[in-house]
């Protein structure tokens, strides 16, 4: 039972990392194949964190940012796991050491985009994008709003950055902002009525 972790799938097997139990930083790596109705524990993630980030490139979970403890406990490590060799390896940490970000990739892309977070006396507006291939990390568009606790999810070039908190703690935004990632063009609305 856990917290504030991250989970993606690899090759139909899903893979929840980190988290927290009873405020207490996990390392925990578990897979859940849904074919067999069955979890695995895997080797633990290094660092132990919550509120984190993560994406999956080429068959890699990349789990980057998030804290050991509270908000003013941001990191900036970024750590690989390889399923096939059941291995994790420390790549280029993120520049901007944060918490309560958000992850998406575009297919075409090949990088993996990183929004917002949060510390004690403010929230990020910060893009950085980490590119695996060279192990090196460039800043983006930021963003028009800064918020933690958001999502982010692509469609085609587009990644979509919704909703979080614009201020520490518990704040909340109906905010939606795409960021075209051919372009690196950023546009604003707000979501209708259901």
């Amino acid at each position: 039972a856990r917290a504030a972790l991250t989970a993606q799938f690899i090759e139909n097997i899903l893979y929840a990392v980190g988290g927290t139990d009873d405020n207490n930083p996990l390392t925990v790596n578990e897979a859940y194949d849904p074919t067999t109705d069955t979890w695995t524990s895997k080797a633990n993630m290094p660092t132990p964190r919550q509120h984190m980030a993560s994406g999956v490139i080429d068959d890699a979970l990349y789990v980057i940012g998030g804290r050991p403890k509270g908000k003013s406990s941001n990191i900036d490590n970024n750590e690989a796991y390889d399923p096939k060799t059941n291995t994790w390896t420390a790549k280029a940490p993120m520049p901007t050491a944060r918490g309560g970000i958000a992850a998406a990739m575009v297919p075409t892309n090949g990088e993996l985009f990183i929004f917002g977070g949060e510390a004690p006396e403010k929230t990020f507006d910060n893009t950085e994008i980490y590119n695996p291939s060279t192990d090196t990390w460039t800043s983006g568009p930021s963003m028009p709003t800064a918020r933690h606790g958001l999502a982010a999810a692509a469609i085609g070039d587009n990644i979509y950055v919704i909703g979080g908190g614009p201020e520490p703690d518990i704040s909340f935004a109906n905010v939606v902002e795409v960021l075209n990632v051919g372009s690196n063009d950023v546009t604003t609305g707000t979501p209708s009525s259901p």
